[in-house]
């Protein structure tokens, strides 16, 4: 048997590595897609209704190849594991399931081993993205879980610990890797979890985050700043009264000083455009109805009176340091 060169073989293994990142993610996206919540409901209520009743050999091939990917996904440094369904208790095992031709339980990928996966991805290059389109969309799915599992993982009272600083260090290098294969936009939110989580400010990110504190001016995202289109005066005053009460909440965590400052300093941007946009129509006349001829000087009002309040804000949210 001839050996192939050094550059031969390392090529091989990385074909082989990147044919068994696509089958583990191909089987994990057909097994859920299979074994859906609906999808599983339907069946129990047919073996239910019907002694029986045929065993759906496309669900249990699903189980069965996912099954099979599990060798090669821990080589990359991945897992597969089966959960339990919010609101599907039905077999405590998988094989229980699967010997019924059934599977009430979801498929979920984690990583445990960082450095595994991130010399996977030192192998790549963009010409491997390019005669794989679906790189893109399974690097999303890999950037989701390892937010997923930072949140989980995340214990602002054991920021030093060492397990954690690891994870956050192998985050940094993948996203590193990320960037360096033109993926970089799908793991900016992975980047903002990773420095909130080293700052001991991950959940008033998350907070302030779903309270849209750092939607930009005008993003056409319907933010803070565009509230105001399409809107009554209740519902704009308990949006703003939302945003109010998320940043009162993270007076207290000191370390999120910075942070606080940061959705303020955007909030006060977003009421200004707010009010201008309302004024310039109302002084150009050129609203559409009544309605919001009648509406927009209430919120008008409103946005002040918040502006006002975060303004108010400012001295608390300025960083110790920053005034000594």
């Amino acid at each position: 048997m001839v050996e192939l060169p050094p550059e031969a073989q390392k090529e091989q293994m990385k074909q082989h590595d990147i044919q068994s990142f696509l089958d583990v993610m191909r089987a994990l996206d057909e097994y859920n897609e299979a074994h859906g919540l609906g999808a599983t409901m339907a069946d129990l209520m047919l073996r239910a209704m019907e002694k029986g009743h045929r065993r759906d050999d496309k669900r249990e091939a699903t189980s069965q190849a996912a099954l099979r990917t599990r060798d090669r996904a821990h080589s990359l440094g991945l897992e597969l594991d089966f959960a339990e369904r919010a609101g599907v208790a039905v077999f405590g095992h998988p094989e229980d399931a699967m010997a019924e031709g059934i599977h009430p339980k979801e498929l979920r990928l984690t990583m445990v081993e960082p450095s595994s996966f991130l010399r996977f991805l030192q192998t790549l290059d963009q010409t491997d993205l390019e005669r794989q389109p679906e790189f893109q969309e399974h690097f999303g799915a890999v950037i989701e879980i390892l937010i997923q599992q930072m949140v989980e993982n995340y214990n602002p009272g054991k920021l030093e610990d060492k397990r954690w600083k690891s994870m956050l260090d192998n985050a940094a290098l993948l996203i590193v890797e990320f960037d360096r294969l033109g993926v970089g936009k799908r793991a900016e939110l992975l980047v903002q979890y990773m420095i909130n989580s080293r700052q001991g400010t991950l959940h008033e990110f998350r907070t302030l985050s779903a309270a849209q504190c750092f939607e930009k001016p005008g993003s056409h995202r319907f933010g803070p700043s565009e509230w105001h289109t399409d809107i009554n005066v209740e519902g704009y005053e308990q949006n703003w009264k939302k945003i109010y009460d998320s940043i009162m909440g993270t007076l207290q965590n000191e370390r999120a000083a910075e942070l606080r400052q940061q959705a303020i300093d955007n909030l006060m941007l977003c009421a200004d455009w707010a009010i201008a946009d309302m004024e310039r129509e109302l002084a150009q006349d050129v609203i559409s109805s009544q309605h919001y001829a009648n509406t927009y000087p209430k919120l008008i009002g409103i946005a002040r009176t918040y502006k006002n309040l975060l303004e108010e804000l400012r001295e608390i949210s300025v960083p110790k340091m920053k005034r000594d």
